[in-house]
């Protein structure tokens, strides 16, 4: 039998145990710059390192592909707002078009922060939320991970003009399911998998159980300003697979970890929950990704051994729903 290790973060701190003296000039170093610039999606070529501006010193400064200059402000701890307004005065001096924040933990305020400075931005200037960390198997040495947080919701790679964003401003509105992409990716441990957004950037599909005609999936309402977590039933028996399901009612209303009520739509055929929200107020995409993301994990953990049991007593059966559902009320 193959032997496998186990993946094991290590604290950034074990490795760099001073930020200016250890940190910095390790991410100075033209490789570790090339490993960060993967991660950003542009390339940085060192500059200078410690660079004064008036009474303090900007940590890194790089030159871009085609002109201009990237700041980088580096933290190995959680953001401050002390390292936010160094951050922002760096960049006025050097007349910075990228401005790079990297920290070992970037707080949703903070994060909201560079959100808002990318909204009201030029195109010719971005800021970047980036968290470094370190990982290992075993006794092997760490490897530094470089992990985006926050971007230019319309950022395009430099090298070999990849879209890191969906391509188009139709498919991925305010680019809300790109960062609900990462928000997930960065959880420990998630059973949703995430597809690209359809319906003109209304709607992805989250999760799915291995039964046709069924998935879990996320819709932004933009113009109801609300989003829905929400399991579907679809194809040509999902009416008959519906009733199916409603039967179950109270099992799922026992089972429920969350106060607000379940909405059961015949007409839909749909199971959903809602919460009534701003898309346009940037300070509160964390709290909508986390919203969002506790229901779709809640609605799998709710629905897929349901959903198991009812496929295999036979469903769907349009004659016989209520006696699938009495069949299942039958089961140990």
């Amino acid at each position: 039998m193959i032997e496998l290790g186990t993946l094991e973060t290590v604290p950034v701190r074990d490795i760099w145990r001073d930020e200016a003296k250890d940190f910095t000039p390790w991410l100075a170093d033209q490789g570790n710059l090339d490993f960060l610039g993967r991660a950003v999606g542009m390339k940085l070529k060192f500059a200078g390192m410690e660079e004064s501006v008036g009474r303090y010193s900007a940590d890194l400064v790089c030159e871009l592909v085609g002109g201009g200059k990237a700041v980088i402000e580096n933290q190995l701890k959680e953001t401050d707002h002390d390292h936010l307004g160094k951050l922002l005065t760096y960049a006025a001096h050097m007349d910075a078009e990228i401005v790079i924040w990297v920290s070992q933990s970037c707080t949703d305020e903070h994060r909201a922060a560079v959100d808002w400075l990318n909204r009201r931005s030029s195109r010719k200037l971005g800021f970047f939320a980036v968290e470094i960390h370190a990982l290992r198997i075993g006794h092997s040495k760490p490897a530094p991970r470089f992990k985006v947080v926050a971007r230019p919701r319309d950022w395009v790679r430099q090298r070999g003009g990849t879209d890191d964003l969906p391509p188009t401003e139709s498919r991925d509105p305010q680019g809300f399911w790109h960062g609900f992409r990462e928000f997930v990716y960065g959880q420990n441990s998630t059973a949703l998998k995430l597809t690209k957004p359809g319906g003109g950037g209304r709607w992805m599909v989250t999760g799915r159980f291995g039964i046709s005609g069924t998935h879990i999936g996320a819709v932004a309402l933009r113009e109801e300003r609300g989003l829905r977590a929400e399991l579907v039933l679809d194809g040509a028996q999902s009416s008959a697979r519906y009733e199916c399901l409603l039967a179950c009612l109270e099992r799922v209303r026992s089972a429920q970890r969350f106060p607000e009520e379940l909405t059961w739509s015949r007409e839909k055929t749909r199971v959903y929950w809602t919460l009534t929200t701003d898309f346009d107020d940037a300070t509160q995409r964390m709290k909508q990704y986390r919203w969002l993301f506790d229901r779709l994990e809640e609605l799998k953990r709710l629905f897929a051994p349901l959903l198991r049991e009812l496929n295999d007593l036979g469903w769907p059966a349009p004659e016989r729903p209520e006696q699938l559902a009495a069949d299942h009320q039958k089961r140990p």
